[in-house]
Parts: structure tokens; C-alpha cells; sequence
């Protein structure tokens, strides 16, 4: 079936203040109790939050990369100080035997390499170029990402310190260059940019854009739409399978179309409407790899109203090959945060997990998707590279073949993700240090 595809990206966006969520959920891990396990993940807090998060947190804004990158340094230069003053302490140094000094000496210094490397992995690999640029008579940063493929986001220009919310994007292509470097600056092959309120201005693809969307449906219209969400859906209740698609490709065994099916099932038996709208009216992305499939695949994008972009949105990933799902997100736009959106986001959560796991209560698939999106804001990945497939996540947790974690990165937009998972993937989740817990 030919749907209506649209490049679109991920919403790029700062942590602001988090709200503190009372959760818990039934679970079995290894050597946990039942019960208790989420709640003693979760219990694990960030000791030391980096100077960076602080004050992003208090001014609401998103430091700049260059002050960024100078309180990375301070701090590392702070924790070796603190290193020097602890091992030239009186006490220390009159530790017997005197073999004890030396080993603490030596554990010291390593500390520091190893606190310095992982600064400046962070700041060679994570930390994107900026430019200031001005755009349509609006002073703007454009911080550019050119891992695999070169992306561009526009934000609102502070000063030389902070960079506020979201104004715009453009998407180049792949190549891992920075447009701006180029000696001729290349035309982007799409964009997008917002008004102060957050609402698109103004969109353009490039003629070279033709073999990444399809055209759109110009039979679809507002009204037909309207007409289709006040359609009654009957309960449509999915028997999940999984099964392997192409080579190392999971995949759940229903469609993108029985997914929505499902959804509007159970969203129309408690507020008489459907929710989301059909297959082809949601704007989608072919890519040649995906999250956790090396094969092409379509990125489809939801929102109720994309014209205002905080809206929380529901990805699914479908391979071109098959009527397949490989992977469902939620995503919730931090950065714009208002209870409304908040409240939108935590019913889709509801919605989405119960076609999932429709003989779970309603109270257990709150408390899950709750614990998950607590986790999402005590686990913030302190780097702007995306949600990709080198995103390792802080916690898994799986029911039948259905896996469920949380990702939330500065500069992203929170993740709810749905995958499928096999005793074999567990595993490897296991070997590269995430939690994985057995809902029961």
C-alpha cells in the first residue's frame, strides 16, 4: 500500500525541571524481590550532577557548546584538585603500612585518566559545532550534527552563553560534514521552521529530495479525516508474535494498520472517537538502517496536530519489505513541557501499552509506563548525538517476547520504546550493563 511519506526528525530540546512521578510496578529481576525491584533501581540517584545540568536547569535555557565544554574542564580540574588535596592529607600520608599510600596514589591518578577520557570522549564525539546565523531577520544558533547523516537545528540565540528553544531544522543528507565549513554552502534537502509560537512557518524540499518521500494523498482532506476519527472502532485485541524478518531483524508479527486499529479500539471504548488517524496520513521517512535493524526501513510519525510541534507523537518503524512493526516510540518534547502535553503524553502511554498487553489491569499499565518514564528522567544521557542504535539504555523490562525501555538524552525528546526481544537479546542487554527486570 503507497502512504503519504514526509521527512521528519526528532524534536531537539533541553531537561528542564523535573516533576517528581510516585510509581511502582510488580516485577521480577535477578536476585530482586518481587515488588521492590524498580523502586531499588530507581533509588540509585546521580550523586554529583555536572555543573552543565545545573544551570540548565535553573535558567531553563541549554548552555552553548563552548561554556559547556569550559565547565566540563573546570570540573575535571576540580576533581584534581580534590584528588592532590586528599593524597597529600596528613593522614594519608602517614598510612602504614606505606605500601597503602603508594596504591592510593596510583588508584588517584588512574581515576583522573580515566574521568579525563571519558570528558574528552564526550567532547569530541558528542559535542556539536554551533554557528550563529541569522535567518529571516531572527538571530539564531545552528548546532550541527553530522554523525552518519548531516542534520542542522536552529534555536533561539540568548547570548553568548545559552541558546533557548527550537525555531528550526534542516536535514542535508549523508556525508558526516558541517555545511557551513563547506566553500559553497549546500542547499539542504528539507526544512522546517517554527514561529515564537511553535507553530510551522514555512517548509521547502529540494528537488533532490524525490527518492526519500513518497507524494503526498491530495484526496486526503481536513474534513475526511475529522469524519474517519468519529468513526466507532470496535476492540480489536492483537495476538503478538515475533519472528525474524530479514537477517538480525526482530520484528512484531501485526502491522502498522492493526496497530492503529488496536489503539482506537480501546481508545474509543472510553471517549467515543478514535484517536489516530490512518496509515497514510502520517508523514514518514525511508532510511536506509533503522534503530535496531541494519536493513531500509520507514520511520512513521504521528502527531495529533504537527502544526504545533510540542505535541507528544507515536513512531512506528515499519521494513519496506513487509507489513511488519519493528519498533513503537513515544516521544514527549521536554523542552516545551506543560502539564497538558504531559497529561496528552501519559495517555498515549496507557493507550499504546494496552494493545500491547491487553489482559494487564489499568492500574499495573500505569504504574509501568510511570516507573519507565521516571527512569527516563533519573538516567538523562549527558550528550546530544539522538536516539540512535548506540543508545544503551538504563533498564529493560520485558513481558513475552515484548521488551519496553526509556531514553532521554539532553538536547532530545523523552522515549518510551517498544521492541521485540528474545532470551538471546536479553542477554546481550545484560552483557553491556543495562537492568533488565521480568514483568510479571
Amino acid at each position: 500500500m503507497k502512504r503519504a511519506v514526509l521527512r521528519r526528525f526528532w524534536s531537539k530540546k533541553s531537561n528542564s525541571e523535573n516533576e517528581e512521578i510516585d510509581y511502582a510496578v510488580n516485577i521480577q529481576g535477578d536476585d530482586h524481590a518481587n515488588g521492590d525491584a524498580a523502586a531499588q533501581f530507581a533509588e540509585v540517584k546521580i550523586v554529583v550532577q555536572s555543573p552543565a545540568a545545573m544551570i540548565e536547569g535553573i535558567t531553563g535555557d541549554t548552555l552553548r557548546r563552548t561554556p559547556r565544554i569550559v565547565l566540563m574542564c573546570l570540573g575535571l580540574c576540580s576533581f584534581g584538585i580534590f584528588l592532590f588535596w586528599v593524597n597529600t592529607r596528613k593522614k594519608i600520608t602517614e598510612l602504614k603500612p606505606i605500601f597503602v599510600v603508594g596504591a592510593l596514589k596510583i588508584v588517584s591518578i588512574m581515576l583522573f585518566i580515566f574521568v579525563a577520557f571519558i570528558n574528552i570522549f564526550i567532547v569530541g564525539f558528542f559535542s556539536n559545532p554551533e554557528h550563529v546565523v541569522t535567518i529571516n531577520n531572527t538571530k539564531m544558533v545552528a548546532s550541527v550534527n553530522s554523525f552518519l547523516d548531516v542534520y542542522v537545528y536552529y534555536y533561539q540565540y540568548k547570548n553568548v552563553l545559552f541558546y533557548g528553544k527550537e525555531l528550526g531544522r534542516e536535514y542535508y543528507g549523508s556525508g558526516g560534514y558541517d555545511p557551513f565549513e563547506a566553500s559553497e554552502k549546500p542547499d539542504p534537502v528539507y526544512s522546517t521552521f517554527y514561529d515564537s509560537a511553535g507553530n510551522i512557518s514555512g517548509e521547502e524540499f529540494s528537488d533532490d529530495s524525490a527518492d526519500l518521500y513518497y507524494e503526498s494523498n491530495s484526496e486526503i482532506t481536513s474534513d475526511s479525516s475529522q469524519n474517519e476519527l468519529n468513526q466507532e472502532a470496535t476492540i480489536k485485541e492483537l495476538d503478538i508474535g515475533i519472528l525474524e524478518n530479514r537477517t538480525d531483524e526482530l520484528v512484531f508479527d501485526f502491522s502498522i494498520d492493526d496497530f492503529i486499529d488496536s489503539y482506537n479500539g480501546y481508545y474509543w471504548q472510553d471517549n467515543h472517537a478514535r484517536y489516530l488517524s490512518s496509515a497514510d496520513t502520517w508523514p514518514g521517512i525511508i532510511c536506509e538502517t533503522a534503530i535496531h535493524s541494519n536493513h531500509e526501513t520507514i520511520y512513521y510519525n504521528f502527531s495529533e496536530d504537527r502544526k504545533i510541534w510540542p505535541l507528544p507523537t507515536i513512531t512506528v518503524y515499519v521494513p519496506t519489505n513487509a507489513d511488519y512493526v519493528q519498533e513503537v516510540t513515544l516521544n514527549f518534547d521536554d523542552h516545551s513541557y506543560t502539564e497538558a502535553m504531559y497529561d496528552l503524553y501519559e495517555e498515549i502511554c496507557f493507550y499504546t501499552l494496552k494493545v500491547f498487553f491487553p489482559d494487564m489491569e489499568n492500574e499495573k499499565i500505569t504504574e509501568l509506563y510511570q516507573t519507565l518514564n521516571h527512569l527516563a528522567y533519573e538516567n538523562i544521557m549527558p550528550h546530544e548525538k539522538g536516539y540512535s542504535s548506540d543508545s544503551i539504555p538504563c533498564a529493560l523490562y520485558y513481558k513475552d517476547g515484548i521488551g519496553l525501555y526509556p531514553y532521554f538524552a539532553i538536547g532530545e525528546s523523552v522515549h518510551l520504546c517498544i521492541i521485540p526481544v528474545t532470551e538471546e537479546i536479553i542477554s546481550c542487554y545484560q552483557r553491556n550493563g543495562v537492568e533488565v527486570y521480568e514483568i510479571n
